[in-house]
């Protein structure tokens, strides 16, 4: 008997390598399983030497033997607490905690989280899979991601740039998505580019850009905003370079053509780095990985203008 109350037996195991890490899910529940290899069996697919054997991570997530709430269709968003090593989150009657020094997490959640499975894979599965390898040489960059014949191109800036939807542009135009919103850099013993995305998520009047979504429906997120979530195919999981390209709107909206202006790396880092949001600021090495992969890579200013098409096109040309 734990301190709990009850004792689960795990019997439901899978290993992932997230990110390079091996991650070991376990479960009391063969559902949460199979929500964890809708959130990482894509990383099934990286070849065995891209791997990382050294250790290995695991995350615990038990369902709580209570009835199942069949009303609770809308979950609160966890409240997070980090103290140290120590991560905790609540929602509600679900729990979730981590000791990052240990590389141990363990999620208590009722049966009616289980049943969003959206929710479970977002706001449980991946922020503690994500927690969990970013101690480990994968520093979060908040940029997104694509790569064109094996190389990246990385795209910052502001809020509502429009990085997912120059993301979205390329992946239509056969470049391969590799992160919507966040990278992950690995510093030894080579420099890598790491990305953990099977979808973009796009405003709900992305329709009018591209009407083949207008059949697609918005679909309130566990983060509570409302968007399209769009599933792409071609993706890759890692890249070794690329360029950086911190994207900025043109002065005027009536602006079509795209420029890149190329810039130093000093530059590069400090729009990078410009107002960090919450929770990369968690990462005290994260410049100093962005700074090592600018010292081997090309960085560019990116003027947007309207013409998604020709800005597709000179990404091509880099």
């Amino acid at each position: 008997m734990d301190s709990f109350g009850f004792t689960a037996q795990l019997h439901h195991t899978a290993r992932f390598p997230l990110l390079g890490k091996c991650l070991e899910v376990r479960s009391n529940s063969a559902d949460v399983l199979r929500v964890a290899h809708q959130a990482f069996g894509h990383w099934l697919l990286l070849a065995e030497e891209a791997r990382c054997a050294q250790e290995t991570l695991c995350l615990d997530v038990v369902v709580m033997d209570k009835p199942h709430d069949e009303t609770q269709t809308i979950h609160p968003l966890f409240e997070y607490r980090l103290h140290g090593h120590t991560f905790i989150a609540t929602a509600g009657d679900d729990m979730m905690t981590a000791q990052l020094d240990r590389g141990y997490a363990i999620a208590f959640v009722a049966p009616a989280l289980v049943a969003n499975t959206l929710y479970l894979r977002k706001q449980v599965l991946d922020t503690l899979g994500l927690l969990l390898t970013t101690q480990h040489d994968r520093e979060p960059i908040h940029a997104g991601a694509v790569a064109w014949q094996g190389k990246a191109i990385l795209f910052a800036g502001k809020s509502k740039v429009g990085k997912s939807t120059l993301c979205y542009a390329c992946a239509q135009a056969g470049f391969d998505l590799i992160a919507e919103d966040v990278v992950y850099l690995q510093r030894q013993p080579d420099l890598c580019l790491w990305g953990h995305a099977t979808h973009i998520h796009l405003l709900p009047d992305a329709p009018r850009f591209f009407p083949e979504l207008k059949e697609t429906p918005a679909q309130l997120q566990p983060n509570g905003k409302t968007k399209l979530a769009v599933c792409v195919p071609n993706r890759r999981l890692f890249a070794t370079q690329g360029a950086l390209c911190i994207i900025e709107r043109s002065a005027s909206a009536n602006v079509s053509q795209s420029i890149l202006e190329s810039i130093s790396t000093d530059a590069a880092l400090a729009a990078l780095f410009e107002g960090v949001d919450e929770g990369f600021d968690l990462y005290p090495f994260a410049k100093l990985a962005a700074a090592g992969w600018l010292s081997k890579n090309p960085a560019y200013r990116l003027h947007l203008g309207t013409d998604v098409n020709q800005t597709v096109q000179a990404l091509q040309r880099l």
